[in-house]
């Protein structure tokens, strides 16, 4: 039996030409594959262990001669001749973070630049293939594919812009589809919250929204109604039914090229 034990190694577990062995409790990471079963015996039993190679997390030749139980495996490559059992998991490793580092095996890959995104890493199912719906955060992507960014969140480009304002020096740009929420206090009173927005002319999708939300009250969301390439009131007047608000400022916007950037300007809160 190997049982509580921590296991590092190119081949962390190597149980060859045996048969019958119990591996228990233990956790295996191996540079190349993290445990390889092979005999032509009975089968080895392998239950609540934490499991990772990166080429094969286990490696069962014949198949099926690895029976695993509650176990977390995690293979870089592939698992060869293994089918989870009862409770068994097969998961992205614990053992790095995959979205900032180019490979799982550093002996492998020597020249692997540390920030590299990892080419095994879910984060790149955020563009082209396969690609997610939503971020860590649980927020939408943009519906344009070329515009799901490389990571797993997603990055909404906002900045402070002086070329295009309603009044003053300065409005609120989004560059592309995002949200921006900033909290208001209004002390449970009737208030009136406006906010003026301009959308550029290749804006494509639902027009820019202001969404006022509240705790245990449904969203209130306000559409821009008006012309492109002119400053559009959005405004709602309300009871607040609790002491503060969300203010959110949306750009939906889904065309992937062109000017589409939306200015937020003059955004006002006045309680009756």
């Amino acid at each position: 039996m190997v049982s509580d034990c921590l296991l590092v190694a190119v081949y962390a577990l190597t149980l060859s030409a045996v048969s019958g062995v119990v591996v228990q409790n233990c956790t295996i990471i191996g540079a190349n594959y993290g445990l390889l079963s092979s005999s032509t015996v009975a089968a080895n039993t392998i239950r609540n262990c934490v499991i990772r190679g990166a080429w094969y997390g286990i490696y069962s030749n014949p198949s099926g001669h690895a029976e695993t139980t509650y176990c977390l495996v995690h293979a870089g490559d592939s698992n060869i001749g293994w089918t989870p059992g009862t409770g068994d998991v097969q998961y992205m490793p614990l053992f790095k973070l995959p979205m900032l580092t180019g490979t799982h095996n550093p002996v492998r890959y020597p020249m692997a630049q540390i920030g590299e995104l990892s080419s095994r890493s879910y984060a790149c199912r955020a563009a082209g293939t396969s690609e997610t719906a939503t971020d860590l955060y649980g927020l939408a992507r943009p519906v344009t594919s070329s515009k799901s960014s490389w990571g797993a969140i997603q990055f909404y480009d906002s900045e402070r812009e002086t070329g295009t304002v309603r009044s003053g020096t300065a409005s609120f740009r989004m560059s592309d589809a995002g949200r921006y929420q900033l909290i208001v206090p209004v002390q449970l009173q009737h208030i009136r919250i406006a906010v003026y927005v301009r959308r550029e002319s290749d804006y494509l999708g639902t027009n820019p929204q202001m969404i006022i939300r509240e705790p245990g009250v449904a969203p209130r969301v306000t559409t821009d109604t008006g012309s492109v390439n002119q400053w559009n009131l959005l405004e709602d007047d309300f009871n607040a039914k609790s002491d503060y608000v969300i203010v959110e400022l949306v750009s939906n916007n889904t065309e992937p090229a062109g000017n589409f950037a939306v200015f937020f300007d003059d955004m006002d809160a006045q309680l009756a």
